[in-house]
């Protein structure tokens, strides 16, 4: 269920329980998604003005999992750093935790991406 979901962003009226209409960012979404993968699925989806977009949508539970993930991680590393007598694998979960944070901030994606499509306006087809 992407609903709620979208609905955190976006203005969607009563969507999915009536049709979008022109009060809604969207003017239409695919139901079953385009793609999917490990933080995130893609749906087709069309705007008000008739633009062909992909909506990625991070899957709702997934910073709350990331979240208990690293604190499992870090607790395992401590034990490790004190049962190695200082070996100190802190770091790489520290690296990690914050480049996934990263990769989980689609409000940065999409600002990557703005600044990529401005970047390559002279080429066709559009980015």
């Amino acid at each position: 269920e992407v609903a709620p979901t979208l609905k955190e962003c976006m203005k969607l009226g009563r969507w999915p329980e009536e049709p979008l209409d022109a009060s809604c960012d969207l003017k239409s979404i695919e139901a079953e998604p385009l793609a999917s993968a490990s933080l995130a699925q893609v749906h087709r989806g069309m705007l008000q003005d008739g633009t062909k977009v992909a909506i990625k949508i991070q899957y709702p539970e997934l910073r709350k999992e990331m979240a208990s993930d690293f604190a499992v991680f870090k607790t395992m590393g401590s034990q490790i750093k004190s049962m190695s007598q200082g070996y100190d694998l802190m770091w790489v979960v520290e690296d990690f935790q914050t480049n996934l944070e990263r990769e989980l901030d689609f409000q940065l994606e999409a600002q990557s991406s703005e600044a990529t499509a401005s970047q390559l306006a002279h080429l066709a087809p559009r980015v």
